[in-house]
């Protein structure tokens, strides 16, 4: 009887707090709208997910970068779209984008021209370990970002993330994942 009545009692306060409390506005600070997404998801399945759970803004960053726009585009005012250039054109590329001079030059493009153009606020999600962040190519979309005054989406190892910091001190980095093999201590 009494784990009956305490049962009732934990459920009328749940019930209580529940209904008193706002949910709270979220920024989704890493969502990928892949081509893959597309078809299952179109922007407006997509815009209606995001006001059912009160999403209020996305950091978006797609492959290939049309899902971005297209999701900027389809965005009501009470959505905040932040359009990010991921490095990649389609999966062949995860591997080699850091040393891909035509990785650096749809960056630029991407930036310059089309549906995002002065709305991009960084670049990445990219993955990127260890001496991989050594190559000419990557320096070169580090100093793009920081010459544009964007902010880079590492998904990285902490090599990786040190080497950026070497190639610009001032580099503005989110962290994606907080490199998911350093020690929590770290």
């Amino acid at each position: 009887m009494l784990r009956m009545i305490l049962r009732l009692f934990g459920i009328a306060i749940f019930s209580t707090c529940v209904h008193a409390v706002e949910p709270l506005p979220i920024f989704d600070a890493h969502m990928h709208y892949n081509i893959e997404a597309r078809t299952p998801y179109p922007p407006a399945a997509v815009i209606e997910i995001f006001r059912k759970n009160n999403v209020r803004g996305i950091l978006a960053n797609s492959r290939p970068n049309d899902g971005s726009a297209l999701l900027m585009k389809a965005a009501p005012a009470s959505l905040n779209v932040v359009p990010f250039i991921r490095v990649y054109r389609d999966r062949a590329d995860y591997g080699t984008w850091h040393r891909n001079p035509e990785i650096v030059a749809m960056i630029e493009r991407e930036f310059s021209e089309g549906a995002m153009k002065g709305k991009v606020r960084g670049i990445g999600e990219f993955h990127l370990y260890g001496d991989e962040a050594k190559s000419k190519e990557f320096a070169q979309i580090v100093a793009f970002a920081q010459k544009h005054n964007l902010w880079l989406h590492a998904h990285s190892d902490e090599a990786a993330l040190a080497h950026i910091f070497t190639l610009n001190p001032n580099a503005k980095v989110i962290w994606a994942h907080t490199g998911f093999s350093v020690p929590t201590e770290r």
